[in-house]
């Protein structure tokens, strides 16, 4: 995806989580939004980046997540579904679609799952 923004979007600059970042790396991930506005940052979802960033007035103006961030459908991931009952709301129109429901476990889709 990032490579296909920065074809598309030469101009625009970038910047890009990798993995095993020290923390010096991190910080320097984080204040780039502060010092530059118009970057974009791609980072992975749920990784280090995605709680504890304060980012104040418009040093961050939004996210965009590029997938659900669905874990795999495997027996473990099964076994889980079974014990945690509940409910998951998809609020993004989206989700309707139905290229993107062929992503999602058929037992979200059951009425008694």
């Amino acid at each position: 995806m990032q490579q296909r923004f920065e074809q598309h979007c030469p101009e625009i600059p970038v910047i890009a989580q990798t993995a095993g970042m020290t923390e010096q790396a991190r910080h320097e991930f984080i204040e780039q939004f502060r010092n530059q506005r118009g970057v974009i940052g791609f980072a992975v979802l749920g990784g280090v980046f995605s709680e504890r960033i304060d980012l104040p007035g418009q040093a961050l103006v939004g996210v965009f997540i590029a997938t659900p961030g669905l874990p795999p459908f495997d027996q473990y991931h099964a076994q889980l579904a079974q014990r945690l009952q509940g409910v998951v709301e998809l609020i993004d129109d989206r989700f309707a679609q139905p290229a993107i429901q062929q992503l999602l476990p058929p037992w979200w889709f059951r009425p008694d799952g």
